[in-house]
């Protein structure tokens, strides 16, 4: 599983790099095998009220499926990618369980079990 961390205005240390990495690595662990490509962009936006917010952006390329991708802001950019992290473990679980759990289908004869009526002979 390959992590790419990119930041556009927002400076990053070698711990922060290296603890959301671990981060993504033990979230995703379960569906490890499905993960080819993890893209993490953090940002700084400014909103309209004067506020800046940080943004993250995770996009997780999965193999046979589409992409998950994940933005979320927040004035804190710790909580901004906790958030995102927890999105995206989430949705890429439950994408890759929906492709993994056996599909079922119900037959009209498996829903509709018709009573037998006494015949009018007897």
């Amino acid at each position: 599983m390959q992590i790419d961390i990119q930041s556009t205005g927002v400076p990053l240390t070698d711990t922060f790099i290296s603890y959301y990495r671990q981060q993504l690595t033990c979230a995703l662990a379960y569906c490890s095998g499905h993960v080819r490509q993890i893209v993490v962009r953090l940002s700084e936006i400014k909103t309209s009220r004067g506020c800046d917010q940080k943004r993250c952006h995770i996009q997780v390329v999965l193999a046979g499926m589409h992409d998950v991708v994940i933005d979320e802001s927040q004035t804190d950019l710790y909580a901004a990618v906790d958030r995102a992290v927890a999105r995206a473990k989430r949705t890429v679980v439950r994408k890759v369980d929906r492709l993994l759990a056996p599909q079922t289908r119900l037959d009209a004869s498996d829903v509709y079990d018709p009573v037998r009526l006494p015949s009018a002979t007897s």
